[in-house]
């Protein structure tokens, strides 16, 4: 497909105007971006190995038609083509010592000519927060050489996080949901957006090591911030309260997967597919996506070394805030 064949269908799709066919040509165009993930995915564990570094989570995923959308209708201007988080991966540090020291490699890496990968851009909402609270490094690559030729011009995303930031993130997700609201794209009542504001800064000074005078100070007001709206709202109550009924098809062999909650019911499906059934995957995802628009469904395609890790890479789609609210029970109780 041309470029300007993919921005008509964008712009199509931003009107709600999409045919069944054009559609069809998106899906078609956005699975091209499944063929890049893994090529990078193989480049840095080879990375993680050599540098001793055993993140917390290592997944990837194609951006829902539903997040494709919202961002369409968000920002006017954008074309479909241009979107760079098509194709996104994200990796989870325990500690902030070891996502630096993965991220100035990364740079250091892919600004050499000789690789598949381009670095392209770094934002960093570690140093320069969102305004919402979000926190986490974003960089962008292009592949820009390599067997699929088709894919050359294409672009991912990939997330570094923390394990705190990870749950600051998990959390608002989970609360959107359950809320039926899009919190983290600055929906929702201020009462809540005021409160992971303020978590926000309370974890990010909880990944320093060593705190001065002024910031246990600050650290205390966040503290007391935060409990005052959680008496006055009980959300901290309310996520507790959250569960999904679930039904996993596992087996060992399996490497995509497609999660879908229907979050009316909070019923969880997971759908697992072994790397040569790639195809089947992305015919259920799709066919799946289609009913986004009429029921209230939240689906996604990832792929995971493991089973085992999907609970602790997409806690949001389980409903799953436990380690969030113990994180701030401690602070509340000043451990």
């Amino acid at each position: 497909m041309s470029k300007k064949q993919i921005q008509k269908i964008g712009d199509l799709i931003r009107q709600d105007r999409a045919s069944t066919q054009d559609l069809e040509e998106f899906h078609c165009w956005r699975g091209l971006y499944a063929e890049i993930m893994p090529l990078m995915a193989s480049s840095l564990r080879s990375k993680l190995k050599r540098l001793r570094l055993k993140p917390l989570v290592f997944s990837r995923r194609l951006k829902r038609y539903s997040s494709i959308r919202s961002k369409l209708i968000r920002f006017p201007n954008m074309q479909l083509h241009h979107m760079q988080d098509i194709a996104g991966m994200r990796i989870v540090f325990a500690q902030m010592d070891a996502l630096n020291q993965f991220v100035a490699e990364m740079k250091k890496t892919y600004r050499s000519s000789k690789n598949n990968f381009e670095f392209v851009r770094c934002s960093d909402y570690i140093s320069h927060p969102k305004s919402d609270g979000y926190r986490s490094i974003h960089q962008i690559y292009k592949y820009i050489r390599g067997k699929h030729i088709q894919c050359h011009g294409l672009t991912l995303e990939l997330q570094i996080r923390t394990k705190l930031q990870h749950l600051w993130a998990t959390a608002v997700e989970v609360l959107g949901m359950g809320l039926n609201s899009k919190l983290k794209s600055g929906e929702g009542e201020e009462h809540y957006k005021e409160f992971f504001k303020l978590c926000g800064d309370l974890f990010a000074l909880k990944e320093l090591k060593n705190l001065e005078e002024n910031q246990i100070n600050h650290k205390k007001d966040l503290i007391a911030k935060l409990q005052t709206l959680d008496a006055s709202h009980s959300i901290l109550k309310y996520l507790s309260a959250l569960s999904v009924s679930t039904r996993l098809e596992k087996r060992k062999k399996d490497y995509y997967f497609v999660i879908w909650l229907n979050l009316q019911t909070r019923y969880l499906k997971i759908n697992g597919f072994p790397k040569e059934q790639y195809v089947e995957a992305q015919i259920l995802y799709d066919a799946l996506e289609s009913k986004t628009s009429e029921e209230n469904y939240d689906v996604v395609l990832i792929s995971l070394d493991g089973f085992k890790q999907i609970q602790k890479a997409y806690p949001n789609y389980y409903l799953d805030c436990k380690s969030f609210i113990q994180t701030l029970e401690k602070e509340f109780e000043g451990d």
